[in-house]
């Protein structure tokens, strides 16, 4: 870079010492900004594969005709990826998708049904 007569060159240099640092600085945050961007796009994509799971769970009930032994509950949810402490929430909260009918058998809610409307699985 050729000096100007109006900036001595140690001016110069200092400047562009600056801007160095200023552009590597920029570069580290475009660099922590795509890193935020992957993180908020991973977690929608498990967001949006947890319901994925849960539905086909709920669709697989409903296609064994709503009820199903807790046995097969059991083997659904380990097909889904489900482990046996995590089936437990399908029947809690105010509008649990599914309930027991005996000490035995699993059966889907009115709930569990809606849920499945609303994402068009079922008519």
């Amino acid at each position: 870079m050729s000096a100007d007569s109006r900036f001595p060159e140690d001016e110069l240099e200092e400047i562009k010492n600056a801007l160095e640092s200023i552009s590597d600085s920029v570069k580290e945050l475009i660099e922590r900004v795509n890193a935020l961007i992957r993180n908020e796009q991973h977690q929608e994509d498990s967001g949006r594969n947890e319901i994925d799971r849960r539905l086909h769970v709920l669709k697989e009930i409903y296609s064994r005709g709503g009820v199903i032994s807790k046995q097969e509950f059991y083997q659904i949810g380990d097909r889904y990826g489900y482990p046996r402490q995590a089936l437990g929430g399908f029947f809690v909260g105010k509008r649990k998708l599914l309930t027991m009918i005996s000490e035995n058998r699993v059966a889907l809610t009115p709930n569990g049904e809606r849920e499945l409307r609303r994402h068009r699985l079922i008519s």
